[in-house]
């Protein structure tokens, strides 16, 4: 299917329910692309670790069509940045962490699950690697900075922490490479998935990232300078126009066929790493030390006692999803489905949810009690679609 093609089932209303005004207020925190987001057309915005964040330039389904086939722009204003600095940043990122980061490299980037003392999740935020004392935690919504300073108010480590004041803009898509090629030069091209490098562009400083939110091809722009977001957004557009880029936000549709879960909503503090699937991010041999050892090591003895599932509904496109759902199995509730998206080319529903690990087929009936009523569907192995990344 292309960009041309028609989604079946429609698409989703968005519910009268949400159809309220979140008014602009000082002490939410705007980004350096929030101005040049308003003037470009976003229709819409929400909160993402207290800044606003661009939620709407066009259809979504548009805009999911667009990703597939060409680049698109994304202002991820929310994608806020806890610095880590000093002698001790080494041990204190480690000591956030069960994954090991012995080998970590200056100029990669590692996907990291920060774990409370009893081994849930706090954030799982990529960690760029700028230098031999110095890290990035490229951060989902939580409250990672007074996590981070509590514990050192503990740990008592040299280290430094603070938000670097870092807008994000993601360049996401097929095509996403012939722009980043035209702008930074041809070392874009082969800088590897998870790997960043320093530069510049419009004379502003940035750091490039092989990452995004996607599950296709991409990059991250990170811009250091504030002052410099109007600019640089103008000279990324007009660089891309020979592309066809086009704005837009997060494809909750995309993100959802990948498998990709989305702090706050698929996984929180009372998730552990093994029942969403990501205990090889937890390293229990290793001789360093980090928060949630004990628990993880009293978990993965046990077994994990739920699953991570991808759960499927035939059209037509259900709406009116702004809260969890819950899932049945035989009428009984097991779970909730936390993430819920109409996809164009598969033509059904997709979602997410974490079920008993008894009950964790592929296959199973289930039944998801939405606000009109209950809806067959079944479960399903993620992901419902591949990445093409690299």
């Amino acid at each position: 299917m292309n960009a041309s093609s028609p989604p079946a089932g429609g698409t989703p209303k968005t519910p009268s329910t949400t159809a309220v005004t979140l008014p602009f207020q000082a002490r939410i925190r705007k980004s350096a692309y929030f101005h040049a987001s308003l003037k470009h057309g976003c229709h819409s915005f929400g909160v993402y670790n207290r800044t606003y964040i661009s939620m709407g330039f066009q259809d979504p389904v548009k805009e999911y069509w667009d990703l597939l086939n060409g680049v698109v722009l994304w202002p991820v204003a929310g994608e806020r940045q806890l610095e880590i600095k000093g002698p001790d940043a080494s041990q204190f990122v480690q000591l956030l962490t069960p994954r090991n980061l012995d080998k970590f490299a200056v100029g990669q980037c590692k996907y990291l699950l920060v774990t409370a003392d009893d081994g849930g999740i706090v954030n799982d935020p990529v960690c760029l690697k700028l230098g031999p004392d110095h890290y990035w935690l490229s951060a989902a919504d939580s409250d990672i900075w007074l996590y981070a300073r509590g514990i050192n108010a503990m740990a008592r480590m040299d280290v430094e922490l603070s938000d670097p004041n870092v807008s994000v803009m993601q360049v996401q898509g097929p095509r996403s490479v012939d722009l980043m090629e035209k702008m930074f030069g041809p070392q874009v091209r082969t800088l590897k998935y998870y790997w960043c490098m320093e530069s510049t562009l419009d004379d502003a400083p940035v750091v490039v990232s092989r990452t995004g939110w996607s599950s296709e091809w991409g990059y991250e722009i990170y811009l250091r300078d504030a002052a410099a977001g109007d600019r640089v957004f103008e000279h990324i557009l007009a660089e891309g126009a020979e592309f066809g880029v086009q704005l837009g936000v997060v494809s909750q549709i995309r993100r959802i066929e990948g498998g990709m879960l989305s702090y706050g909503a698929d996984m929180d503090l009372t998730t552990n790493p093994f029942e969403i699937g990501l205990g090889r991010l937890v390293d229990l041999e290793q001789s360093n030390d980090f928060i949630g050892r004990d628990a993880l090591r009293s978990i993965a003895k046990a077994g994990a006692k739920r699953k991570i599932m991808g759960v499927s509904v035939p059209p037509p496109a259900l709406s009116g999803f702004i809260e969890p759902w819950a899932l049945e199995v035989n009428g009984d509730p097991v779970s909730t489905v936390t993430s819920l998206a109409f996809s164009p080319r598969l033509e059904r529903n997709i979602g997410l949810t974490i079920v008993p690990t008894s009950l964790a087929e592929p296959g199973r009936a289930v039944s998801l009690v939405t606000p009109d009523g209950p809806v067959a569907g079944e479960l399903q192995d993620l992901p419902f679609v591949s990445g093409r990344t690299g």
